[in-house]
């Protein structure tokens, strides 16, 4: 057993032996890392070397974008080694560099071999650098600016190896981007701000940050200056004053306003009672009064603003206005409410309850319900009536409806329609255009008007009245003889016949029935007799 096993081993080295002495050398090699993307030139790898002469049959091998140069080495033992080029994509490749061994000058022929090198390429992973701002205006960091000033302009310049990007923030609010900024001190508010601008740099979604920033104070810009001096007016009772105002600045804006101590009202254009006023928002105001009831003192102020937006106020102008003697007079009277009753017939009376007036005099106002006078006072033609209240020489107006007076029926005597069944009526006759009429049954007419009744011989069981007077002429048409009425008597016949024709109709219904099931009985017991299947006779 054992000389068994110890004959295989010795086989199986000698059928290695051969192997090895006839395929070429393969020499395990080293492993390189690349970078995608990156070029590299004449980079040296470790060089390979032999006991004995080596030899080249070619000098580049190459894959993935890399060559490999072969050289022998002056010692004529080994094999120099570079490689160059750009890999074209991420992945392990390698590159056999073949050379052979030995020379022939004993007739042999030389040992070929490889020797295999590793390329391990990798994509590039490349930083952003920290950008560098190589200009920033204006220069100076540090400015103060009023609200009147101009729009300034920033500008800002960076580089950087990756995209270069530019935010812009004021008191830390990004406000827009690009490398150019402004702002419009106008739109400010007087206070310290910053201003801001952050530069990214920025690859394979990552980014380095450098920013700049400037301190920008801004002051309040130049109010209007007011030039004029205040002055102040007088209106005795009646008439007018005026106030002007003057300043200098740059699309000035003028409103008055009055003032009592720390509060002031606005002065809008119009009339209000006995005050008017024009050019409440212009540099001249001007006060008008048609009536002062009493003595009083009013003061005015303009304010004045700028294309800034600032304000100058003037000092306060005086107006004073004396009583006028005719203060106490009615001025004006209105309707406060209507009368209770606003509609009426022809020849009623106005009724004043419920009316009330409102009486303006110079000092005051009064509301009424008595005192005043209503025309006219007896409504005497149909249709829409004005009426006119008068008070203190003053008047007011409404209106009223006014409509015909009702008409008053006067009644016919009784009269007889001698149609079937009969009917009492009568007309009235008070005028042309009435054609009011009331119209009874005989029966109805019988126990409400019995006397009448009796009168006319009407009784319970008559048809026709019983009269020896000629026949009374009826308003009404006499009954079409084609179409006579249908009594109580003809009604009852007739639903006589109907249910004789009904009890007929059931009549033959039920004979029909029991003819029906004799037939059916006749077919089945007698004419139809039952199959029977012949028997075979001999």
């Amino acid at each position: 057993m054992k000389k068994k096993i110890i004959s295989a081993l010795l086989t199986f080295v000698m059928i290695v032996t051969m192997l090895t002495a006839m395929c070429p050398g393969v020499l395990a090699a080293q492993t390189v890392e690349l970078e995608v993307g990156k070029t590299y030139t004449n980079e040296a790898l470790a060089p390979v070397t032999e006991s004995v002469n080596v030899g080249l049959n070619e000098t580049t091998f190459s894959a993935n974008g890399i060559t490999v140069t072969a050289a022998v080495g002056d010692d004529g033992k080994s094999v120099n080694l570079t490689y160059s080029g750009t890999p074209g994509g991420a992945g392990v490749f390698s590159i056999k560099v073949t050379y052979y061994t030995g020379d022939n000058t004993d007739g042999s022929t030389p040992a070929a071999k490889e020797y295999v090198v590793t390329f391990d390429a990798k994509q590039q992973t490349t930083d952003a650098l920290l950008p560098e701002i190589t200009s920033a205006e204006p220069s100076n960091l540090q400015m103060t600016i009023k609200q009147t000033d101009d729009a300034v302009k920033f500008t800002v310049e960076a580089t950087g190896n990756g995209t270069i990007t530019y935010r812009w923030r004021v008191d830390g609010i990004e406000v827009a981007s690009g490398n150019v900024f402004t702002i419009v001190p106008e739109d400010m508010t007087v206070d310290v701000h910053t201003v801001e601008c952050v530069v990214s740099n920025t690859i394979d979604n990552t980014s380095k940050h450098n920013s700049v920033k400037w301190t920008v104070t801004v002051e309040e810009g130049d109010a209007p200056k007011i030039t004029s001096e205040v002055t102040s007016g007088k209106i005795d009772g009646t008439g007018s004053a005026s106030f002007v105002v003057t300043a200098e600045g740059d699309d000035l804006k003028y409103q008055w306003y009055m003032v009592s101590g720390t509060k002031k009202e606005k002065v809008v254009d119009g009339t209000y009672g006995a005050i008017e006023y024009k050019g409440a928002s212009t540099n001249k105001l001007t006060v008008k009064c048609t009536m002062a009831p009493k003595d009083a003192s009013t003061k005015f102020i303009c304010e004045v603003t700028g294309a800034n937006g600032l304000m100058t106020a003037t000092e306060e102008y005086v107006l004073k206005i004396t009583e006028d003697p005719d203060a106490e007079k009615v001025q004006k009277i209105e309707i406060v409410k209507q009368p209770n009753k606003t509609s009426y017939v022809v020849g009623e009376t106005l009724d004043e309850d419920g009316l009330k007036i409102k009486v303006i005099t110079g000092k005051d106002e009064e509301e009424i319900t008595t005192g005043f006078v209503c025309s006219p006072a007896y409504l005497e033609e149909e249709g829409k009536q004005t009426i006119t209240v008068s008070y203190g020489g003053k008047t007011a107006t409404f209106t009223v409806t006014v409509e015909a007076a009702p008409h008053e029926h006067e009644w016919s005597d009784w009269q007889v329609d001698n149609s079937t069944p009969v009917k009492v009526y009568r007309e009235c006759i008070a005028g042309d255009d009435c054609t009011a009429k009331e119209m009874l049954s005989k029966d109805t007419f019988i126990v409400e008007y019995p006397t009448i009744a009796a009168e006319l011989g009407l009784t319970m069981d008559d048809n026709e009245p019983e009269t020896d007077d000629e026949p009374v002429d009826t308003q009404e048409p006499a009954a079409d003889p084609e179409e006579p009425d249908t009594t109580e008597k003809e009604e009852e016949k007739k639903d006589d016949k109907k249910k004789s024709g009904n009890g007929i109709l059931w009549a033959i219904i039920i004979i029909a029935l029991i003819l029906l099931v004799l037939v059916i009985f006749f077919y089945f017991k007698i004419y139809r007799k039952p199959y029977k299947k012949p028997t075979n006779r001999r």
